[in-house]
């Protein structure tokens, strides 16, 4: 009984794979956004790790932060956005569910964004989005 439960998921578990590259090569556009974010997330936690802090990218941006990183007892959630256009804060729904998550385990909601080129970071702080200073 259990062989034929191990191979039923297998079964599963290779479709899924199979699906996935199949949807792959019909999304290309999809893959380079896709290739774009995740450098950008790579590019944040490389400018959070030259400040002291220990940074974890949450794989497929699943949940309202890309990147966590901490150091001495801070907690940032770091939601990135990499755009052509300049991107100011983040869409209000990524917002709302960055500070909930923040006030939940007492942690500091950060935004890293593009602007000509530049990474910049802004922190909520009193209700509103502010320049972040380390």
């Amino acid at each position: 009984m259990n062989q034929k439960l191990e191979s039923i998921s297998i079964t599963r578990y290779l479709g899924k794979i199979f699906s996935y590259y199949k949807w792959l090569k019909d999304h290309p556009k999809d893959i380079e956004r896709y290739n774009q974010g995740r450098n950008f997330e790579y590019a944040t936690m490389k400018r959070l790790r030259s400040l002291g802090f220990y940074c974890i990218r949450k794989f497929g941006s699943i949940g309202a932060e890309d990147v966590v990183a901490v150091r001495g007892g801070r907690v940032l959630f770091v939601q990135c956005k990499h755009s052509k256009v300049q991107t100011t804060a983040p869409h209000m729904f990524d917002l709302e569910r960055l500070k909930a998550l923040a006030k939940t385990y007492d942690a500091e909601c950060l935004f890293a964004g593009v602007h000509n080129r530049k990474l910049y970071f802004m922190v909520w702080k009193n209700g509103k989005w502010q320049e972040w200073t380390k």
